[in-house]
Formats: structure tokens, C-alpha cells, sequence
């Protein structure tokens, strides 16, 4: 893969330097998605909030491990800084 410019690949199932902490990654997420939604696709806050209530698998299982759908709330946050 150097061969061509890019990176060296990770292990599968690690982390790439300087992003361990699974906290960082999932704000790292959370901020791409916003940036994403608002950027590119052109969503408001509230089209943003109608496709991530479209994943209910997620929501169900963040409410049980976090008690809130934890990934809604970081990705609505970012929007407001993106």
C-alpha cells in the first residue's frame, strides 16, 4: 500500500496511532457524520435527527448500554460546531 501513497494498514480489530481511546474515535465519528450531513448532503439539524432516528437497531442497543441514544446527541452536537 506505501507503494502507492497511502498509509500502512492496521491490523484488523486494532487502532491506528493516537486514536486508542474509543472515546476519541467515536467523537471523531460523531463529527465526520455531522460534517457529512451538513456539507454534502445539505441536511438541517432536523433532517440530520429524522435519518439517525432511522437506525433503530443503534438506538436500541446505545439506550441499553448509555440510557440515551448517545450517537444522536454527538452527531447533533457536532452539527452545531461543523
Amino acid at each position: 500500500m506505501t507503494a502507492y501513497g497511502w498509509c500502512e494498514a492496521v491490523a484488523e480489530h486494532s487502532s491506528p496511532p493516537g486514536f486508542a481511546d474509543p472515546e476519541q474515535r467515536t467523537a471523531a465519528r460523531a463529527e465526520i457524520d455531522a460534517v457529512v450531513a451538513r456539507h454534502f448532503f445539505n441536511l438541517s439539524d432536523k433532517e440530520l435527527a429524522v435519518v439517525l432516528d432511522t437506525f433503530h437497531v443503534l438506538r436500541r442497543r446505545e439506550e441499553k448500554k448509555y440510557g440515551e441514544f448517545r450517537t444522536k446527541r454527538l452527531v447533533l452536537e457536532w452539527y452545531d460546531k461543523v
